[in-house]
C-alpha cells in the first residue's frame, strides 16, 4: 500500500481506460557531459520543462494543454525535449529544470556515489573493518527511525562462525559437538 498512489495509479479509478505507467513517464536523457533523469506530468512540470528548454511552441501547443492530452504524446514530447538537452551540460539543465521545478536529477556514475552531496549529506555509505577483508564500506539501513535506530553492528557471519551457538541451542552438548567436528561433519 505505501507505493499504491505511484505504483497502482492505473487500478486506482475502476473502470477507466489505463494510461501509461508512472515508470513509463521516467526519461533517462543524454547531456554535453552525462545523462540526467527527469519526467514532467502536472501542467506546472509540463509549463516549466518548455521554458527551461526555451520550447514556447510546444507550450502552447493546445493539444498538451493538460495531461490527459500530453499523455498519449509523451514518447514524442520526450524526443523534442532530450533533444534540446543534449544541447547543454548536465549542471545547467539540472539547474534550469530545478528553477522551473521540474523533477530532474543527474544520473551518477558509480564511482560518483562516493562523493555525491546528498549521499554525504545523509550518511547513507558507512565503513567497517572486517578481519578478514580490512576495510569495507557498504549503504546502510535504508530505514532510520528516530526512537528505534538501526545499525550495522558486523559484517555478517562467516559460514559456520556461529555453530556452537546454535547447536548449543538445540541441545547438542559440548562434547557431542566436538564429536561432529572431529568426524569433518562441518567441512
Amino acid at each position: 500500500a505505501y507505493l499504491w498512489s505511484d505504483a497502482m495509479s492505473n487500478y486506482t479509478y475502476v473502470g477507466t481506460p489505463h494510461l501509461p505507467e508512472i515508470s513509463a513517464l521516467l526519461n533517462v536523457a543524454k547531456t554535453l557531459d552525462g545523462y540526467i533523469t527527469f519526467i514532467f506530468i502536472s501542467d506546472n512540470e509540463f509549463q516549466g520543462l518548455c521554458r527551461a528548454l526555451s520550447l514556447p511552441e510546444l507550450a502552447a501547443n493546445p493539444d498538451y494543454a493538460e495531461p490527459v492530452g500530453r499523455m498519449p504524446n509523451m514518447p514524442q514530447i520526450s524526443k523534442i525535449a532530450s533533444a534540446e538537452i543534449a544541447k547543454l551540460t548536465t549542471a545547467d539543465i539540472v539547474a534550469r529544470f530545478a528553477k522551473e521545478q521540474v523533477p530532474c536529477a543527474r544520473i551518477n556514475l558509480r564511482a560518483d556515489l562516493l562523493n555525491d552531496p546528498q549521499i554525504v549529506h545523509n550518511k547513507l555509505l558507512i565503513e567497517t573493518d572486517d578481519p578478514v577483508m580490512g576495510k569495507v564500506r557498504f549503504p546502510r539501513p535504508a530505514i532510520q527511525f528516530s526512537k528505534t535506530p538501526s545499525s550495522v553492528r558486523s559484517m555478517a557471519p562467516k559460514v559456520g562462525a556461529h555453530n556452537d551457538e546454535i547447536f548449543s541451542e538445540i541441545g547438542v552438548s559440548a562434547d557431542e559437538l566436538a564429536t561432529l567436528k572431529a568426524k569433518g561433519a562441518f567441512g
